[in-house]
Parts: structure tokens; C-alpha cells; sequence
């Protein structure tokens, strides 16, 4: 009988979740979606990023071809934009899909806390948030 050994290196899970994952990639991916799309407009939508981690950031989303960086010649300073490639906007609706998921599990009766912070931030006191409130594209 074959034995199934887990190898890191070779699953795919592993992979998309290296891909994926970090504090800071999805929201990154959501931004750029939104045409947010230039460092510091990205650095003023979220304060607590440091230029580095965010260089770090778009530097690793960049090499993975999730977004693309088009450097605008002009006069100093140069301008930089970010866009997202077909495979970075493919995982988008995947990460949408994903809040869809979380809002429904996390918003289940037993928790109303997390419900009611969503309520107060997208005030939307009579619906349940949907990841419309997160910048959803329409498909």
C-alpha cells in the first residue's frame, strides 16, 4: 500500500497560502483593484505600514506576477503605478470569496459583536455586510 507523505514543497495549498497569505497582500490586492495604485496614496490608506514592509510588499507581489509596475516616464520625481495582472485580479475574486465565507461564519448567531462592529463600519445597520462593503468587483 502507498503511503501519502506531506511534502511542503510540492502542495499546492502550501504554495497558495505562501502566495496568498501575509498581513498585508490581500488588503495590498484590494487597493490597487480600487486604483489606489501609487506608493504613497497606498502608504495614506493604510498609516501603519512602514515604507519598507510596503516596498517589501509590492516587491514580493510583483515577483510572484500578481501585480505589475509601470514606472511613467516623466520628470522627477518619477511616478510609479501599480495594476493588478489577470492572475493577481483571478485571486481577488478568489479572496472575495473568501470574505463572503468568513462573514457568514463569523456572523452567526453566538456572534453578535463581530456583526455589530461590521454594522457600525459600513453602516449598514439593516443587512449583513457582504464583501460588496469590501470593494467587490462585480463579475
Amino acid at each position: 500500500m502507498n503511503e501519502l507523505i506531506y511534502n511542503p514543497k510540492h502542495c499546492l495549498l502550501a504554495k497558495f497560502h505562501k502566495l496568498a497569505s501575509g498581513k498585508w497582500k490581500p488588503i495590498l490586492l484590494h487597493l490597487i483593484e480600487r486604483k489606489v495604485d501609487r506608493f504613497n496614496s497606498i502608504l495614506r490608506h493604510i498609516p501603519s505600514i512602514s515604507r519598507k514592509v510596503l516596498t517589501e510588499q509590492l516587491r514580493a507581489l510583483e515577483k510572484d506576477r500578481l501585480i505589475k509596475r509601470e514606472v511613467i516616464k516623466s520628470k522627477e520625481p518619477k511616478i510609479v503605478i501599480y495594476s493588478l495582472t489577470k492572475q493577481g485580479a483571478e485571486l481577488r475574486r478568489i479572496l472575495d470569496q473568501m470574505v463572503d465565507w468568513s462573514i457568514d461564519y463569523f456572523g452567526e448567531a453566538g456572534n453578535e459583536e463581530f456583526m455589530n462592529v461590521y454594522r457600525k463600519v459600513y453602516k449598514d445597520k439593516q443587512n449583513k455586510p457582504t464583501s460588496k462593503h469590501f470593494g467587490k468587483s462585480a463579475a
